[in-house]
């Protein structure tokens, strides 16, 4: 490292080959950089917006086209009711068809899997579709039915009348026959208008028999028929004929009630798989959104990062820059300096040269007189050397002195830490002895209420029992006595243990304070030690400094025969001042200067 900037700053080749270098680095990395975030930006482009467009895109078609299917399913199931089963069929086949097309249309696994339970859907819901329709058509069919044969009854029963009146007979008898066919047709005409009032909407809720408006007019067109009474045998049989008619049609409306709730669960299940459908898609759209945020954020953090590193290098290049002029001006600055201090230095040397023979000359004596002091020092320091040898014996003597304090000042509290065991020990065993105690009141509890209970006992059995309620009594104050000595021999033994605890507490500090007495003699001792060790070290450094003082006294004898050298040596530093004087010429002329 040392060379290499000495290189720097003595060879000009070596300045100017760094900065081309420095220069060229950093338009290669600026390149690079460039280059390297076009390259991100482009995946990302590729491998984030593209697909994730190409998915919202699909999603956006995709849902699009769903709601036409919706849409169109919404309007078949509304208005399938009364249609023609081919027409309904052919409507349904396309919708379906639909559906499976736009399912296909999916590449996700889950989506398409929901497309296809949805389909399946939509196709139970037109089965059940068809299957309300016809069930409304045997209805109507039915109910055609009814009025047919009450119609036939009606013109039976005129027939009979009139074969009566025409023969003399007396038809007085079939005369209500005609009345209650009349209520009957009326009957049958508000069940076919109820019918067609109610709707679709009214089967789809639970039936409720009870309070059905179908199923009271069909019960009462039964009880008008169980009513209706006749001797006449083809009457009876159109009378039996429409009973069973009435009872099947109210099989068909039960029935009917039963298909339209069905029909509501299939829409209602259909509407699950819409909504879950629908869930999905809208799951797919938050995760494009999601992952295009992220990539937005990622290529905004790229192009922010390259705009930061290419200003970064740009105020790199311009301070490399600023630093070539500087460095151009400072490496002619320095050759200036160079010479200029040469010429400084040969002035200063030619000038020194007569110091130093100057110098020399009173060196010489100088020394002559430093080598008396030295004498005179050299006794200082031996009556020096005497006392700290004394100080570091004393020393010594106290340090062990404080040592054979410690033994015993150990042994003492060794003996206090046996002692506080000992408390500690008596503490436990007043409080196995409290324990005791506390079941012996518990007996004595016990046995008070045992006393009670005999008491009691005694007192059912009467005068036998006398003898038993005097001991029952001597027992209960037993109890007492033994209840109330075991409650003050508690209170004693409370107090005894809050001493023991107070006097292992005093034993406790005690010991504490035995510790801090250890602890500062084992510091006094330290302190003793550490005085004898720098005594000890201070009486040898006294002798350090006497042979120091003997050898000063020997190379001031050196100092003066090389005074005398140095004379000589002035004399040749003017012989290379002269040197130096051409050299700085030569210097000159290379720069250019005169």
């Amino acid at each position: 490292m040392k060379k290499i900037r000495s290189l720097l700053y003595k060879n000009i080749t070596s300045k100017l080959l760094i900065i081309n270098l420095l220069v060229f680095m950093v338009f290669g990395l600026t390149a690079i950089v460039v280059f390297s975030s076009f390259h991100r930006v482009q995946t990302a482009l590729k491998t984030i917006f593209t697909p994730e467009i190409r998915n919202a895109v699909n999603n956006a078609a995709l849902g699009r086209d769903l709601a036409i299917v919706i849409g169109d399913t919404k309007l078949l199931v509304t208005a399938f009711y009364g249609k023609e089963k081919e027409s309904l069929r052919k409507e349904g086949t396309k919708l379906i068809e639909n559906a499976k097309a736009l399912a296909n249309k999916t590449s996700n696994e889950k989506l398409f899997k929901t497309f296809d339970e949805f389909t399946r859907e939509i196709n139970n819901v037109l089965i059940q579709c068809e299957k309300v329709n016809l069930l409304g058509m045997e209805i109507e069919t039915a109910d055609q039915v009814l009025s047919t044969n009450l119609e036939q009854l009606a013109k039976l029963i005129s027939s009979k009348i009139f074969d009566k009146v025409m023969s003399g007979e007396d038809a007085s008898d079939m005369d209500h026959l005609t009345l209650m066919v009349s209520e009957c047709s009326k009957l049958v005409f508000k069940i076919s208008i109820s019918f067609k009032r109610l709707g679709l909407d009214y089967f789809k809720a639970p039936i409720s028999k009870d309070k059905h408006p179908l199923f009271e007019l069909l019960n009462a067109l039964l009880l008008n028929l169980k009513v209706f009474q006749t001797s006449d045998q083809d009457i009876s049989l159109i009378k039996q004929e429409l009973s069973r008619d009435v009872e099947k049609f109210k099989f068909l409306i039960t029935q009917f009630h039963l298909e339209a709730a069905e029909l509501e669960n299939r829409i209602n299940e259909m509407d699950i798989k819409k909504q879950i459908m629908l869930t999905i898609m809208e799951s797919i759209d938050s995760r494009v959104l999601k992952n295009t945020e992220h990539a937005s954020s990622s290529l905004t953090q790229v192009i922010s990062r390259t705009i930061f590193i290419c200003i970064t290098i740009f105020f790199i290049t311009f301070f490399i820059i600023l630093a070539s002029i500087f460095m151009n001006r400072s490496i002619s600055n320095s050759l200036n300096q160079v010479i200029h201090g040469l010429k400084h230095a040969f002035d200063e040397s030619s000038f020194n040269s007569a110091q130093v023979f100057v110098s020399s000359q009173e060196l010489s004596g100088g020394v002559i007189h430093l080598a008396d002091s030295l004498k005179e020092t050299s006794l200082s320091l031996d009556e020096m050397a005497l006392t700290t040898r004394q100080n570091a014996d004393n020393a010594d003597n106290a340090d062990k002195i404080i040592s054979e304090s410690a033994h015993d000042i150990q042994t003492f509290n060794q003996s206090i830490e046996k002692l506080s065991v000992f408390m500690e020990q008596i503490s436990g065993s007043s409080e196995k002895t409290r324990l005791i105690i506390k079941t012996i009141d518990e007996i004595a509890f016990q046995t008070r209420l045992l006393s009670l209970n005999a008491a009691v006992e005694a007192a059912r059995a009467g005068e036998s029992g006398a003898g038993f309620a005097v001991v029952a009594g001597e027992v209960r104050n037993l109890a007492v006595q033994v209840s109330e000595a075991a409650k003050d021999t508690a209170v004693i033994i409370e107090e005894t243990l809050e001493k023991i605890f107070n006097g292992s507490k005093l034993f406790s500090d005690a010991s504490q304070s035995f510790i801090k007495l250890e602890n500062g003699r084992n510091k006094i001792g330290s302190l003793a030690a550490s005085i004898a060790a720098a005594s000890q070290k201070q009486a040898h450094d006294v002798s350090q400094i006497n042979q120091v003082v003997s050898d000063m006294d020997q190379l001031v004898q050196k100092n003066a025969e090389n005074a005398e050298k140095l004379a000589k040596t002035s004399e040749q530093i003017k012989i290379y001042g002269k040197n130096v004087d051409r050299f700085i010429r030569q210097l000159l002329d290379l720069v250019g200067k005169s």
